[in-house]
């Protein structure tokens, strides 16, 4: 994707069965929803600068996908983003996010890991839809002041 892109519109790439890989440049700014939904062999993905949101379905159904770091500006994570998405093992939150949506990480049955870029206090700060960790693996939180075990 070329530098001068800054959206990644509304169900862009839904479906890509094939898609294995992207790379997204930092002019983007906005991934719309369901925007990689259901590409089931897309591995891994960061999350550029400047996105401020991962919207709702963004990456449902991307059962071959890992890990996945998101940047130091997202802010929220949409309802149902990262939905069964079975293989993610590792996710990096940053300090920045202030809200999960519901179901968030419905089926993320491989989750072991989420490193949270802030503290103890601030992950417990985060306002969490229902169900965001519903079916989930027994991961761990690492903050930067301690780790939390799946409740």
């Amino acid at each position: 994707i070329p530098n001068s892109v800054t959206s990644i519109g509304t169900s862009a790439f839904e479906g890509c069965g094939k898609l294995t890989s992207i790379v997204l440049p930092d002019s983007v700014t906005s991934i719309g929803d369901r925007a990689f939904s259901g590409c089931s062999e897309l591995t891994g993905i960061s999350i550029p600068n400047g996105v401020t949101r991962i919207g709702d379905s963004t990456f449902s159904g991307c059962s071959g996908l890992t890990g996945i770091t998101i940047s130091g500006s997202v802010t929220s994570i949409g309802g149902f983003a990262f939905w069964d998405c079975t293989k993610l093992t590792v996710i990096v939150i940053p300090n920045s996010v202030t809200s999960i949506g519901e179901y968030a990480f419905l089926g993320c049955a491989g989750l072991t890991d989420i490193t949270f870029e802030g503290t103890m206090e601030q992950w417990n700060a985060i306002e969490k839809a229902a169900g965001w960790n519903n079916n989930t693996g027994t991961y761990i939180i690492h903050c930067t002041d301690g780790d939390i075990e799946k409740a």
